[in-house]
């Protein structure tokens, strides 16, 4: 799956080839991330599939996915707030 961290990788490899070819680049992403991800440096590293952690959330609702993840990430849990939930989402599922 291809996300902003390749995106920024992409980026990185092909932004002095087409400034070499004296070429104006264009960013385009698919969302505003995609490219505030390399305009503004984001420090992203990549992190592999978590399968086991995976396995176990799939029949979770959300609110047991964030209430098991509460309880491990005790700092982010503090600064959780409900209208985050999307974001909650993106880091519970999408990155394990």
């Amino acid at each position: 799956e291809y996300n902003v961290f390749n995106f920024q990788q992409d980026f990185y490899k092909i932004f002095p080839q087409i400034i070499a070819r004296k070429k104006l680049p264009v960013i385009v992403g698919g969302t505003g991330m995609y490219i505030d991800s390399v305009v503004r440096s984001y420090d992203l590293v990549d992190i592999p599939e978590n399968t086991e952690l995976r396995e176990k959330l799939k029949d979770k609702t959300r609110s047991e996915a964030i209430n098991d993840v509460k309880k491990v990430f005790k700092e982010w849990a503090s600064q959780y707030q409900p209208e985050n939930s999307e974001l909650a989402e993106k880091l519970i599922f999408n990155n394990i």
